[in-house]
This record gives C-alpha cells, structure tokens and sequence, in this order.
C-alpha cells in the first residue's frame, strides 16, 4: 500500500455546449472521500501517476494504495492519476462494478480521494437509465428519460466549476450506473434519441428536470428552489396516480422540528405553542400565538431536519398533540418530467416526443450530434 501525500498539479477536462459536434465524454465523480482504493481489470491497464513536474508510468492488473490523507487546500481538488484500458474495450472495476475503461483520481476537498470515470456520454446514459428510471420499462418512456438526462448532463459540463468532473453520480445530480446496468433497451433508447437534448425558444439548452412521481401536478422550478426558470411551467398530471403504489401520504411533525425550522427561517425563536391556526395548508399560512408565518413546502422539505418528506406536494392538514398531520402526495421535488407518468403514458401508447412536450410544453427537442 503507498501513501501519496498533497499534489500541486491540477489537470482537468471541460466541454462546452457550443463545441459539441461529435458524443462528448462526461467526467462523473463516481465516489468520494475514499480512503482506501482498490481498481482492477481482467487486462492490463496504463496507470498514469502526477506528481508536480513529474510523471510515473506503469502497466498493471491491479491497483491498490491508502488516500487516507488531507489536503493543505480544502477548497481545491486536485487531479494525481489516471488509468487507462491497455485495448479500451476491458472495464476497470471498482467496488466490484465495471466503470469502462478511464478512471481518473483526484484529492478530495477534506480527506481522502475522489474516484472519478471519463466515459462518452452515450455509454454513460445507457448505464443511467437503468438506475434513475428501469431499464425494462417501455422504450418510450426510456427515449423521454434519455433525452431528459442528456439535457441535463450537458448543461452540467457547459457550466462545471470543477476541473476534475462535470457531473456528481448521485441524487445530487442524477444517479448513472456501471457496465453491469446496461441493457439491450437503454443500449436502444440512447441509440435512438443520439444527441437529442431540450431546448428553448432561444434555441438555448435548457436542463431537463425530472422526478419519481409528481402526485398529481408538477410544479414551477421557481416553487421549489431560488430564482425562476421561465422554460419551465407547472402541469396536472393525470397518468403518474394509475401507476402509485402509495397515492395519498400523511406524516407527523413534532411541533419542536416545526418551530426548530421557524426560528431559523424567521430568525426569532418560538419558545412553545399557545394556539395555531392553518390559514392556507398548501402556501403554507400558520398563524402561531397570534403571528404569521408563511413558507413554501420546498422550504421546509429542504430543511436539514431530516423529516423525510417524501414530495414537496403535501400541506398542513391539522395541529394536533404536539404535531403538525401534513398529507400529500408523490415522490420527489415535483419539477419537470414525472417518470411514472411517463411510464403510464409510454403504455398508452404516447410516442417519446409526446410525453417530453407534455411535461416540457415551453421546450422542444433538438439533435446537435
């Protein structure tokens, strides 16, 4: 095991919307803060260790070392090896899944190291669809998906900050997979919508949002995070309901999170609840020991209290011993497409495009490469 300690040498790979021509590699951080690392692959690989001025090189099966060190410079990841597929075609393996064959190593912000994978963006959706929808549903709805996720991959490399990586493999941004997700249908559904993306009026790209299950409406970006996106617009969604397992949701909040999450939103502490009226449940309107207090759901589903709010579709039902009853509906912030909905109008028999302008109205579908 070797122990490799701060680099100085940063080196990274940034795409822009406006020079795609060709399928763009994506660079996803695949995982973080890893303390000890382990890659292997059935063929040899390249390993490509930066150091400063210097560069080691070397040819191996396997790789294992300890990134159980900090960095000098928390806010600054810096790029310290790369490793290659001797024939391009073996997969390297990490944790046990086949991540292609480019991964490339990067301190992390804190401690330890960022494992990040260099893939085309058609590999790298084919692996997607399979994690953020599934990949034995209908291919329409799996083409929709494709073109939501490439929307919004792209727009995530046009405006990355980072110089290692685009795009963080999560719920954060969206969840991509490894060789092992891939599967005849998404292969078909990237291959069939290549290098479709959504864009605007403006001809602009615009990202495409989506979400598990909207509840019944979906909602305005500007309802659910700061600052407004005017390609976006709030529908009734009349499909997601047929294909819920669970339509209506309620949950209790003990009042101590409520008035936890009031004092810090308002910036004045409630010490104990007198009387509450629900002047508007869905806004949402309390009037608490005779004061207002308004807030969205967003803003309180958001909330680092850890309430496990499962959509920003719900309201204030009632306050009753020391809880607040919220009920709602659906999974997920709520904005843009509704893969359950999508789901139901594929088995409708609604073509791909239809299903993207229904939940995407003020956008239309666009092929740059």
């Amino acid at each position: 095991m070797t122990k490799f300690i701060f680099l100085s040498l940063a080196i990274g790979l940034v795409i822009t919307f406006a020079a795609v021509s060709a399928v763009p590699e994506i660079n996803v951080k695949i995982d973080s803060r890893v303390k000890r690392l382990k890659i292997t692959s059935k063929d040899s690989f390249d390993f490509h260790f930066l150091r400063g001025e210097h560069e080691h090189k070397s040819t191996q099966k396997k790789l294992e070392f300890d990134c159980d060190f900090s960095v000098s410079n928390k806010n600054k990841t810096i790029l310290f090896a790369s490793l290659v597929s001797k024939n391009g075609k073996s997969d390297l393996v990490y944790g046990n899944k086949g991540f292609g064959g480019h991964i490339k190593l990067a301190t992390s912000e804190k401690y330890g190291c960022d494992v990040i994978q260099s893939i085309k963006m058609n590999r790298y959706l084919e692996s997607l669809l399979s994690k953020e929808m599934n990949g034995s549903w209908p291919i329409e709805a799996l083409k929709a998906q494709a073109v939501a996720a490439r929307s919004y991959a792209l727009d995530k490399i046009e405006k990355s900050t980072d110089d290692n990586f685009n795009i963080i493999s999560g719920e954060v941004h969206q969840v991509s997979g490894s060789s092992e997700d891939v599967t005849s249908k998404t292969k078909k559904a990237v291959k069939e919508t290549l290098g479709e993306i959504l864009i605007n009026n403006d001809k602009n790209l615009v990202p495409g949002y989506y979400h598990a299950e909207c509840g019944g409406k979906t909602f305005d970006p500007i309802d659910v995070w700061s600052g407004h996106m005017f390609d976006y617009r709030a529908t009734t969604c009349p499909y997601c309901h047929h294909k819920s397992k669970n339509k209506r949701w309620r949950k209790r909040v003990p009042k101590e999170k409520l008035l936890k999450f009031i004092s810090s939103y308002y910036g004045h502490e409630i010490k104990e609840i007198e009387k509450v009226e629900i002047i508007k449940p869905k806004e949402i309107h309390l009037k608490i020991n005779g004061k207002n207090y308004i807030f969205l759901p967003s803003d309180f589903r958001k909330s680092n209290l850890s309430l496990g709010i499962r959509s920003n579709n719900f309201e204030v039902e009632k306050y009753e011993r020391d809880y607040f009853i919220l009920k709602g509906s659906g999974r997920g912030h709520g904005v843009g497409m509704c893969q359950l909905g999508a789901l139901k109008m594929a088995e409708l028999g609604h073509s791909y495009k239809e299903i993207l302008n229904f939940y995407y109205p003020k956008l239309t579908v666009k092929k740059v490469y």
